[in-house]
């Protein structure tokens, strides 16, 4: 009898990183993390840019201007889109669901998107997952 096998690539390593802390998602804003996690790198600068990974999908957020090439260049996520004068945390709460704990990387967070997540999606613990990524992205393939 053969064992199925998860494929081993990033986004695959923070999931069973967060089975193991029992993390409902990750909410991850860093470009640098995000490349690392999906292939795809921008620089946003004030505009919202967001992956959020759950145990079975992982959501891509980005500003309409990024979407055609994140789609050609994110692997592993499916990514969705906002205009200029709509609300992209509507698309971020969808995309974490409720989820009552949430990793993210505290050191990029700011205090506004960590209100907006905790109220919207019922959150009531925020879990620093930066030194794991650090340390995912420090290891070979």
């Amino acid at each position: 009898m053969s064992k199925s096998v998860a494929p081993a690539t990033p986004i695959a390593d923070v999931r069973r990183w967060m089975a193991s802390r029992k993390l409902d998602a990750v909410y991850v804003t860093r470009p640098v993390s995000i490349a690392y996690l999906t292939g795809f790198h921008a620089e946003p600068f004030e505009r919202l840019m967001a992956l959020a990974i759950r145990r079975e999908e992982a959501i891509l957020v980005v500003p309409a201007l990024e979407g055609e090439s994140a789609r050609s260049h994110a692997a592993n996520a499916q990514v969705v889109s906002w205009r200029d004068g709509e609300d992209p945390y509507a698309l971020v709460t969808r995309a974490l669901g409720e989820s009552t704990e949430i990793g993210v990387e505290k050191d990029h967070l700011t205090l506004h998107a960590a209100e907006v997540i905790t109220s919207r999606t019922g959150a009531s613990e925020l879990v620093d997952i930066g030194p794991e990524i650090r340390r995912l992205r420090l290891t070979k393939r």
